[in-house]
């Protein structure tokens, strides 16, 4: 489970950047419904923001990974060094 605060900062990027996808295909839809001309320009901005999308998705999956990793390894030490007892079914490393 995330920490509150790093929770909202999650639906802040996430939100963000899913508005940033759509004005940017309002930016590149925009042109072609007015029959003006195209340019090959207006695909940065989408470009931009599903890279930012990419890099929350992959930045979120690492910590989770890691996260995953530290907790066994806290529970791992609990238990043999310093002797302590399981209290949670969801920790079973005792």
């Amino acid at each position: 489970m995330f920490h509150p605060i790093v929770l909202l900062f999650l639906i802040v990027w996430f939100g963000g950047s899913l508005f940033g996808v759509g004005l940017a295909i309002y930016h590149i839809t925009d042109p072609l419904l007015k029959d003006e001309p195209f340019s090959v320009s207006s695909f940065i901005p989408l470009a931009f923001t599903v890279g930012i999308v990419t890099i929350g998705y992959i930045l979120v999956s690492v910590g989770l990974r890691m996260g995953q990793d530290q907790r066994e390894a806290i529970a791992g030490y609990l238990c043999t060094t310093l002797d302590a007892e399981e209290v949670s079914s969801d920790m079973n490393a005792c």
